[in-house]
């Protein structure tokens, strides 16, 4: 059985596509890590992810969550029902319109929060202590020119 050859791969195609590769297995280094660490606590790492953001930013929207961890609002959706089911997230009326539901962390969840949160902030700063502060911020503009590249074109 003979394979056809791939079709040939300008020097900007291989080099893009190395980039990405090295982009993905040095997030996966740390998110493997992260990863274990939650489950020890319990969540998905996706449930502690939004438990984080509602730590760090206070009450939100489903569309203000989904649009800061960059998922669908119905994967928001099934987050919320599972914070909700272990008592760390609680929908409710905005006061001042109350047709928007919105979602916030719960005492329960704050506590929580305040427990399993140091744990999970040393390995990502153990993870990014490998750059300097300026490659640090250098690399959040670049993967910021990523993703608001994408939304242009998308």
């Amino acid at each position: 059985m003979s394979r056809e050859k791939p079709p040939e791969l300008s020097d900007d195609d291989v080099r893009a596509i190395s980039c990405y590769r090295s982009l993905v297995r040095a997030t996966l280094s740390i998110k493997g890590s992260l990863s274990r660490q939650v489950r020890k606590f319990k969540l998905s790492e996706a449930q502690f992810g939004m438990l984080e953001l509602l730590y760090r930013e206070g009450t939100m929207t489903q569309k203000e969550i989904a649009g800061e961890l960059g998922v669908s609002y119905g994967e928001i959706t099934h987050l919320v029902e599972k914070l909700r089911e272990k008592k760390m997230a609680a929908r409710r009326r905005r006061a001042i319109d109350r047709r928007f539901i919105v979602i916030g962390i719960t005492s329960f969840g704050r506590w929580y929060m305040e427990y399993a949160e140091p744990s999970a902030v040393k390995i990502i700063a153990d993870g990014m202590k490998l750059l300097a502060a300026e490659e640090q911020e250098e690399l959040m503009r670049l993967c910021k020119k990523v993703e608001e590249g994408e939304k242009d074109e998308g």
